[in-house]
Protein backbone atom coordinates (compact mmCIF):
# COMPACT_ATOMS: atom_id res chain seq x y z
CA UNK A 1 0.00 0.00 0.00
CA UNK A 2 1.39 3.41 -0.99
CA UNK A 3 1.10 6.20 1.55
CA UNK A 4 0.65 9.68 0.17
CA UNK A 5 2.49 12.59 1.75
CA UNK A 6 1.76 16.24 1.19
CA UNK A 7 4.40 18.76 2.25
CA UNK A 8 2.75 21.45 4.31
CA UNK A 9 5.75 23.77 4.47
CA UNK A 10 5.73 26.94 2.44
CA UNK A 11 9.40 26.47 1.45
CA UNK A 12 11.53 23.43 0.70
CA UNK A 13 14.34 22.82 3.19
CA UNK A 14 17.88 22.35 1.89
CA UNK A 15 20.49 20.40 3.83
CA UNK A 16 23.26 22.91 4.39
CA UNK A 17 25.96 21.64 6.80
CA UNK A 18 27.66 25.05 6.70
CA UNK A 19 29.45 27.01 9.40
CA UNK A 20 27.78 30.11 10.76
CA UNK A 21 28.36 32.73 13.41
CA UNK A 22 25.84 34.85 15.23
CA UNK A 23 25.41 37.59 17.79
CA UNK A 24 22.76 38.04 20.44
CA UNK A 25 21.31 41.47 21.28
CA UNK A 26 23.16 43.34 24.05
CA UNK A 27 26.19 41.06 23.71
CA UNK A 28 29.43 41.72 21.87
CA UNK A 29 30.38 38.05 21.87
CA UNK A 30 30.49 36.23 18.54
CA UNK A 31 29.07 32.70 18.78
CA UNK A 32 29.68 29.79 16.39
CA UNK A 33 27.35 27.13 15.04
CA UNK A 34 26.61 24.70 12.22
CA UNK A 35 23.62 25.24 9.95
CA UNK A 36 21.78 21.94 9.50
CA UNK A 37 19.18 23.12 7.01
CA UNK A 38 17.90 26.28 5.43
CA UNK A 39 14.73 27.33 3.64
CA UNK A 40 13.25 30.51 2.24
CA UNK A 41 11.63 31.18 5.59
CA UNK A 42 13.77 29.54 8.25
CA UNK A 43 16.98 28.03 9.50
CA UNK A 44 17.93 25.14 11.78
CA UNK A 45 21.34 25.23 13.42
CA UNK A 46 23.36 23.68 16.23
CA UNK A 47 25.38 25.66 18.76
CA UNK A 48 26.81 25.32 22.25
CA UNK A 49 24.47 27.83 23.94
CA UNK A 50 20.76 27.83 24.61
CA UNK A 51 19.01 30.84 23.09
CA UNK A 52 15.65 31.85 24.58
CA UNK A 53 12.59 31.52 22.32
CA UNK A 54 11.64 34.91 20.87
CA UNK A 55 15.22 36.21 20.76
CA UNK A 56 16.28 37.92 17.53
CA UNK A 57 19.82 36.94 16.52
CA UNK A 58 22.01 38.25 13.72
CA UNK A 59 23.25 35.24 11.75
CA UNK A 60 25.99 35.09 9.11
CA UNK A 61 26.19 31.86 7.14
CA UNK A 62 29.62 31.13 5.70
CA UNK A 63 29.78 30.03 2.05
CA UNK A 64 29.99 26.29 1.48
CA UNK A 65 31.60 25.98 -1.96
CA UNK A 66 29.14 26.64 -4.78
CA UNK A 67 26.23 25.02 -2.94
CA UNK A 68 25.55 27.50 -0.11
CA UNK A 69 26.11 31.22 -0.79
CA UNK A 70 26.99 33.67 2.00
CA UNK A 71 23.95 34.91 3.89
CA UNK A 72 23.38 37.51 6.59
CA UNK A 73 19.97 37.58 8.25
CA UNK A 74 18.05 38.45 11.37
CA UNK A 75 16.44 35.32 12.77
CA UNK A 76 13.75 34.98 15.42
CA UNK A 77 14.21 31.87 17.58
CA UNK A 78 11.02 29.77 17.46
CA UNK A 79 12.19 26.54 19.12
CA UNK A 80 15.23 25.35 20.99
CA UNK A 81 16.03 21.94 22.39
CA UNK A 82 19.02 20.31 24.01
CA UNK A 83 20.56 17.60 21.86
CA UNK A 84 23.36 16.73 24.30
CA UNK A 85 25.73 18.28 26.78
CA UNK A 86 26.58 21.78 25.48
CA UNK A 87 24.75 21.08 22.21
CA UNK A 88 21.52 22.90 21.38
CA UNK A 89 19.43 22.80 18.22
CA UNK A 90 17.88 26.15 17.35
CA UNK A 91 14.98 26.56 14.90
CA UNK A 92 14.38 30.07 13.72
CA UNK A 93 12.29 32.12 11.35
CA UNK A 94 14.15 34.48 9.01
CA UNK A 95 12.89 38.02 9.65
CA UNK A 96 15.13 40.02 7.29
CA UNK A 97 17.99 39.28 4.92
CA UNK A 98 20.81 41.82 4.68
Amino acid sequence: MMVEYEEKREYIRLDAQAKLHFTIPNSEELYQGICQNLSGGGILFETNIDIPVGTIVDVALEPNGNYIPPLEAQVKVNRTFEEGEDLFVIAGEIQTIA
